[in-house]
């Protein structure tokens, strides 16, 4: 089993893209997935690679979307969106 940790990708302030992120997450999730990852240009920070407890550590209100190769963090009450990518790290 694959543990992995998460770098984050790009944050998204620009109302259009959050508008039209939220309507695909309610019908395709495999389709907000895709729309947010055009912008994932396969960068790996190695110094920001985070465990999943420090993605939401001290956020209050999260919703979140996650799939095989991507989580998507948002705050109910303020703009924007986190796209994070997955990267394994180890078998457990």
């Amino acid at each position: 089993m694959n543990i992995y940790k998460y770098v984050e990708v790009v944050h998204f302030n620009d109302p259009e893209v959050i508008d039209y992120f939220m309507e695909l997450q309610k019908e395709d999730i495999d389709a907000a997935f895709l729309y947010l990852s055009q912008w994932d240009y396969g960068e790996n920070d190695i110094e920001k690679i985070l465990i999943r407890q420090e993605v939401f550590d001290g956020l209050l209100y999260v919703k979140y979307l996650e799939n095989d190769k991507y989580l998507a963090l948002w705050q109910i009450g303020i703009e924007g969106i986190t796209l994070y990518r997955k990267v394994a790290c180890k078998y457990a």
